[in-house]
């Protein structure tokens, strides 16, 4: 079950298909009819849960102008509506590493799993005091849950006792000093009395101490915290048969898939969120035996939701380290008010930071749909057309980041190390980035025409005409202004 659009870790392994020799980015999905395309990626926004399919239908050569939009396939999920009876079920899947599973690894490590997939669903009649829904009012929902923990080791280097008051005399690799006219070598690889203060505090303060020695001896700690991935999904729908000749159905399914990994240093957590919406109303008019309009409307939305957040004292951090605030703080679509984590890029050596990229709006579709249908004699007319916005809706990036090399202290062409240039407080690069975007204006309209001739019983000609056409998005830059995003 693909909970996610293909945004973030599924549940399970989707494959978007290739058809009809275009890319896997070329298909149409759509959800009871209605648009549920991921603007970027091209996938599904969201994915009913499995007990919900009532059909899948794959329209794959496009011997009907009532599709477009695509030069692959079109993939219409259907899913269940409520009948006369009452109809439930409910599930539970299980797994646990604590059993059955084997007691040792070949990689040395263990790596614990739980994992629960759990969910129930329900339809039938609406019944009410004094109403009675039968032959007219239904209603289906369902719910599914996934709960995950995956064990996770990472294996780091992070400074000693030793390397934080400037002792390198272990470091293999000789250190100069930048400050030399000549960039003379440091005696002994002793850079103590040149370190910058600030720096010993940042260090002390995101860096634990060395918890023995991995990989031999290349990285000295050792960090389990585990991948874990907490998945809600509800789908509800309801249809309402106003009288022999109108039907009228409405659909909402939500989701959201928050999974959790360690950000790279203690307290550092990074979550991939996603949240996923789709939205479907349709009236279905039958004028007589020979005629059908369908009108309908939707909405489909999916949102990234990454960050990553350091759960200590980041303002404490930030002043100690000495950071101007005008680089670590003040951010207009920060993870707070006040200050974020600077990104710290140490080469091999342990690093990272804050960053946030939330709302991040993968795709934003509103459609609005017609479609009419008459039968006369041996040949079937249909007419239509669909208004869909197309954006990306908003992309945020903030986050500030120092990177240190070896170049600082070596001797322009050989040695030096990133943890002594970060200790002496010499960057190669710092970065500073506070950006939304914003699109509008972006539209995939369609109409179309047909006959289907049934000249024969056993032959029938399909003659159609469908027009689409794309209108380019607008994106607005806070620095940049507008744009057409090509």
């Amino acid at each position: 079950n693909d909970q996610t659009g293909g945004r973030t870790n599924p549940v399970g392994n989707p494959v978007y298909p290739s058809i009809q020799g275009q890319n896997n980015r070329s298909n149409v999905y759509l959800l009871d009819g209605v648009n549920n395309n991921e603007a970027i990626s091209g996938s599904q926004t969201i994915t009913p849960i499995p007990d919900d399919i009532q059909e899948v239908r794959l329209v794959t050569h496009t011997d009907s102008a009532q599709f477009g939009e695509g030069l692959g396939g079109t993939i219409n999920v259907l899913t269940k509506a409520g009948t006369n009876k009452f109809h439930g079920a409910a599930w539970e899947f299980w797994r646990s590493s604590d059993f059955l599973d084997a007691t040792t690894d070949p990689s040395g490590v263990l790596q614990n799993l739980h994992q629960n997939q759990f969910g129930g669903d329900a339809g039938g009649p609406v019944l009410l005091p004094h109403y009675n829904g039968k032959n007219r009012t239904f209603f289906y929902g369902s719910y599914e849950g996934f709960r995950q923990s995956i064990g996770s080791v990472t294996d780091q280097l992070v400074p000693t006792a030793a390397e934080l008051t400037g002792d390198f005399s272990a470091l293999r690799t000789q250190l100069y000093n930048p400050y030399s006219p000549t960039r003379a070598a440091f005696a002994v690889n002793s850079i103590s009395a040149q370190l910058d203060q600030n720096m010993v505090k940042l260090a002390r303060a995101l860096f634990p101490s060395p918890t023995g020695s991995y990989e031999n001896g290349v990285n000295n700690y050792r960090n389990t915290t585990p991948q874990t991935q907490n998945s809600d999904q509800y789908d509800v729908r309801g249809d309402e048969y106003l009288g022999k000749k109108d039907l009228v159905w409405a659909h909402y399914l939500h989701q959201t898939d928050p999974v959790s990994v360690y950000g790279g240093i203690p307290g550092l957590t990074s979550v991939t969120g996603y949240v996923g919406r789709n939205f479907g109303v349709q009236w279905i008019h039958t004028f007589g035996s020979s005629s059908v309009l369908t009108m309908a409307f939707g909405q489909n939305i999916g949102q990234r939701e990454p960050t990553t957040v350091y759960s200590g004292d980041v303002q404490s951090i930030v002043t100690g380290a000495g950071f101007a605030s005008s680089y670590a703080c003040g951010y207009n679509f920060g993870l707070r008010s006040g200050c974020m984590l600077p990104q710290v890029g140490i080469g091999s050596y342990m690093s990272g930071g804050e960053n946030n990229q939330s709302p991040n709006v993968n795709s934003d579709v509103w459609e609005y749909k017609a479609d009419y249908q008459r039968t006369f004699r041996r040949h079937t007319l249909y007419v239509g057309a669909n208004i869909d916005t197309n954006n990306q809706g908003e992309a945020t990036s903030t986050y500030s980041s120092i990177t240190f090399s070896p170049f600082q202290t070596s001797n322009g062409s050989t040695g030096g190390d990133p943890l002594a240039s970060f200790l002496l407080g010499l960057p190669s690069v710092a970065t500073r980035l506070d950006n939304r975007n914003t699109e509008r204006g972006g539209y995939v309209d369609g109409f179309y025409g047909q006959d289907q001739w049934k000249i024969r019983d056993n032959i029938t000609i399909n003659v159609g005409l469908r027009y689409d056409i794309s209108f380019i998005p607008i994106v607005s830059n806070v620095k940049l202004g507008a744009y057409n995003d090509l």
